[in-house]
């Protein structure tokens, strides 16, 4: 059967690296974000900035003091980024989390200008209500529906069907980058670091992070992390699970070893939290995603 031909694009947010993105034919339009008075693109999907050093040198300014802040993308770059696939055929943009950002409304802004532009084509602009590889394992399973054969009309309800289960569970080594993007209290950070609090989050129906927890000691939360995915998992010895994590690789070696021997999993992908995601979590991020029975 012949691969459909229309064009899945999606936000640098989901973390997929632009390699992997190229090899499974997705397009991708990146956030920016500055650190230090320099602003890049998402180094994800910039050329120039990719690669494990690259994203160590990011989390290692944020240790020595460096604040991040981030930009969503903008209604003209929508039109310049999704203008040129419209002219070959019709396109689904599968956008980062509107509980997160303010770029899905960006892209729905320039889908009602492009839709105009070029009636005779179809222009889907889902938001995903997800974030990092949630995100990421959300386009990648889309792009194999197209594969495999299915038509944008029926990819779009299949990812109307689904988005729900795909589940995030997240927890952060240190407050300071939550307090600092207004997600937690400075009282709260100071009695956190004080007793060692590690906060347990997920993304909710909504596409927001939520509390949803909190243990004391990092390897706890690693291990609550485990057992909340083997509560909420489905057929685990059929997926690929996906970890990022903010440039502490042995600790989700960790949680990946756990996953496969305790839980059963298929097998489990390591990626970055990459700059946009990282600036609001900070280093030492672990976050694990999965089909599940559902986002709570």
């Amino acid at each position: 059967m012949d691969e459909p031909r229309y064009a899945l694009l999606t936000d640098s947010t989901c973390d997929l690296t632009l390699e992997f993105l190229r090899g499974i034919g997705v397009g991708v339009i990146p956030l920016s974000y500055t650190v230090n008075n320099v602003t890049r693109l998402d180094s994800q999907c910039d050329a120039d900035q990719s690669g494990m050093g690259a994203m160590h040198d990011f989390y290692q300014a944020l240790r020595e003091g460096a604040h991040g802040t981030t930009s969503q993308i903008t209604i003209q770059q929508c039109m310049e980024k999704i203008g040129p696939y419209l002219e070959n055929g019709d396109v689904m943009y599968l956008a980062f989390s509107s509980g997160l950002s303010g770029s899905y409304q960006s892209a729905c802004s320039a889908a009602m200008e492009l839709r105009e532009k070029y009636p005779n084509r179809t222009l889907y602009v889902i938001d995903t209500k997800a974030a990092s590889l949630g995100e990421g394992l959300l386009v990648t399973h889309a792009a194999q529906k197209r594969k495999e054969g299915m038509d944008i009309h029926t990819l779009k309800k299949w990812v109307d069907d689904n988005w729900q289960s795909y589940c995030h569970l997240v927890t952060v080594d240190n407050l300071h980058h939550l307090r600092a993007g207004g997600r937690i209290s400075a009282t709260t950070e100071v009695i956190g670091s004080i007793f060692d609090i590690k906060p347990m989050i997920h993304v909710d129906l909504d596409g927001h992070l939520i509390a949803s927890g909190k243990v004391r000691g990092r390897k706890r939360a690693l291990r609550r992390l485990v057992e909340q995915v083997k509560e909420d998992i489905i057929d685990p010895a059929s997926q690929v699970m996906y970890i990022c994590q903010g440039d502490c690789i042995a600790e989700a070696e960790f949680v990946k070893a756990a996953l496969i021997k305790e839980v059963g999993v298929k097998d489990v992908m390591i990626g970055y939290a990459g700059p946009v995601i990282g600036s609001h979590t900070g280093p030492g991020v672990i976050a694990v995603f999965f089909k599940g029975k559902g986002r709570k």
